[in-house]
């Protein structure tokens, strides 16, 4: 197995995929995410709580496929304050210093559940 299908795999096992063939059609168009995610996956349960189950899923303009980009949703019930401060950390101390190269069109958002 090449090491992106490991990362891929490792990917899959951190986070649920809300449309799993949409999901992994986009991380094997850009694999340059892999590695980011599963960097990011320690450094939002360290921000979020341990067990905070973050969803991926790809989100496009209808008429314009090309403009798919891939959300990592941190699923909380943290109250609204608590959980935008955590996201304003998690941004500060990790998110906004990771190079943009390796980011593509990748997002990370609070999905309140």
């Amino acid at each position: 197995m090449s090491m992106t299908g490991l990362v891929a795999d490792i990917v899959s096992d951190l986070y649920s995929f809300r449309d799993r063939t949409e999901v992994r059609a986009y991380l094997e168009l850009h694999g340059e995410v892999l590695p980011v995610l599963v960097e990011a996956y320690s450094h939002i349960q360290a921000h979020f709580g341990s067990g905070t189950p973050v969803v991926l899923t790809v989100i496009s303009e209808p008429a314009d496929r090309q403009s798919a980009e891939l959300f990592a949703l941190i699923s909380t019930s943290l109250p609204v304050e608590q959980a935008l401060a955590a996201m304003r950390r998690f941004d500060e101390e990790w998110w906004l210093d990771v190079p943009e190269h390796q980011t593509g069109a990748l997002n990370f958002d609070i999905e309140f559940v």
